[in-house]
């Protein structure tokens, strides 16, 4: 599975899920983002609250819509898409915080 790939690195104490703590690390080193934007990109991946990542389970539902041609699988068109989506949701939460602060 192309996601479960894609996230094994972010699970660096090998428990086989990701915690909040190891993912945000993981992001802000693969995107460059800052700690507060990848805390809310992973509560965005968190459907279940638990904060933790990788139950097989959580990671189909929130990417098996994106699976646009129903193959299965994320095709890494198909991912940036995602990725797409998420940062936009990102900036749209920040920029709602910033107006609610700022007036």
């Amino acid at each position: 599975d192309e996601l479960v790939n894609f996230l094994k690195p972010a699970d660096t104490d090998d428990s086989g899920s990701v915690s909040e703590d190891e993912f945000v690390k993981f992001w802000m080193s693969r995107t460059g983002e800052n700690e507060d934007r990848s805390k809310k990109v992973f509560a965005m991946f968190d459907s279940d609250k638990t904060t933790v990542l990788g139950e097989t389970i959580e990671l189909d539902a929130q990417f098996g819509a994106f699976d646009y041609s129903n193959d299965g699988m994320v095709s890494k068109e198909e991912f940036l898409n995602v990725m797409l989506y998420y940062f936009a949701a990102v900036q749209k939460m920040v920029d709602m915080e910033m107006a609610a602060a700022y007036g």
